[in-house]
């Protein structure tokens, strides 16, 4: 009910911006188009992209093996 009330309030009060209207200029320029790389930097994209999958990989990898081993020391440690 509050919230009612308090929503007629504010929607009949005016906004706060004065009476003057606001010029936005425009700017006629055309866009520039798609340019394709050059092959030098698509190798060099190419070869980054490589190095730092087979990174993130192998930490993947040890930290699912350190998991695994953790795991299978629990596991037998319990079996004593």
């Amino acid at each position: 009910m509050c919230s009612l009330i308090a929503l007629a309030w504010i929607s009949r009060s005016k906004p706060a911006t004065s009476g003057r209207q606001i010029k936005v200029r425009l700017d006629d320029q055309p866009t520039p188009l798609y340019v394709e790389p050059l092959p030098r930097r698509r190798l060099r994209t190419s070869a980054a992209l490589g190095g730092g999958s087979i990174v993130a990989g192998a930490v993947v990898a040890c930290v699912i093996s350190f998991i695994l081993v953790a795991l299978f020391s629990a596991i037998t440690s319990l079996l004593n």
